[in-house]
């Protein structure tokens, strides 16, 4: 079960840490009074990172 774990472990550690890299700075331009103006390709990209972040946490009931 270890070696079933480990690589999706490491690839939720890394999701989760591009995600919130990604809000932070998003709420920083905002908060700072410049947004960012988000693509649709970059807003996709962060959903999709989201949902495979809860399949990965539901997987493994984290």
């Amino acid at each position: 079960m270890l070696h079933e774990l480990q690589p999706d472990l490491r690839e939720l550690i890394d999701l989760v840490r591009q995600a919130e890299n990604y809000d932070a700075t998003v709420a920083a331009a905002q908060l700072a009074g410049k947004p960012i103006d988000l693509g649709a390709a970059a807003a996709d990209e962060r959903r999709r990172k989201g949902l495979r972040i809860e399949l990965l946490r539901t997987k493994w009931n984290i």
